[in-house]
């Protein structure tokens, strides 16, 4: 159902019949990503229900105080 809003004349001005539109252009590129190698845990536990990782020390500490 459409309905239409109120319409409230006022004297001395036009009356716009016309509503003004607005143009978005959407530019959508598709990335190619190179797949990465699976993460694959260093053991099980609990006859192999729970996968077990080693720890990693990141290359780069994540923040650096000057």
């Amino acid at each position: 159902m459409h309905v239409d809003p109120p319409f409230t004349a006022v004297e001395g001005e036009e009356t716009i019949l016309e509503v003004p539109t607005t143009r978005v252009e959407v530019v959508i590129e598709k990335v190619e990503l190179e797949p990465e190698e699976p993460i694959l845990p260093d053991h099980y536990y609990d006859d192999g229900n729970i996968p077990v990782f080693k720890p990693v020390i990141p290359s780069e500490p994540p923040f650096r105080i000057n």
